[in-house]
């Protein structure tokens, strides 16, 4: 297992979202067929996970009648599983990042807008 890894290493990155993955698919999460994968088209699937060094992304292509006001559905269930996951190997997800249910947010350095399915990057970055 590893304890830490060095600043600068050229692998470091690639090694964090790794370890990452191999916790979700330990938990029998995270299925190939539904991740997000860098300069891949999307999958064809109604859910959507995805890791970034060590933030997790999950997404439910849904109509809005089934989003609306809702506390459940696969993409919910998907980041819970991940949770439980974390529990399991000692580790735990940081509460103040994280959001259920929200049709737009800010992460991995995009806004997502689930209702008009734009993504885009934060205003502030491209004004700077």
């Amino acid at each position: 297992a590893l304890n830490t890894l060095c600043m600068g290493d050229i692998n470091a990155l690639a090694h964090a979202c790794e370890a990452h993955e191999v916790i979700g698919r330990a938990n029998g999460g995270l299925p190939p067929w539904r991740l997000l994968r860098y300069g891949l088209p999307l999958p064809r699937s109604d859910l959507y996970e995805g890791i970034y060094v060590d933030d997790y992304v999950s997404g439910w292509k849904a109509s809005p009648a089934a989003i609306a006001d809702r506390q459940c559905g696969p993409d919910i269930d998907a980041a819970q599983h991940l949770a439980e996951a974390y529990i399991q190997h000692g580790t735990r997800e940081k509460a103040s990042k994280s959001v259920t249910a929200e049709t737009a947010i800010t992460a991995w350095g995009r806004e997502l807008d689930g209702k008009s399915g734009i993504g885009s990057s934060p205003p502030a970055k491209i004004l700077a």
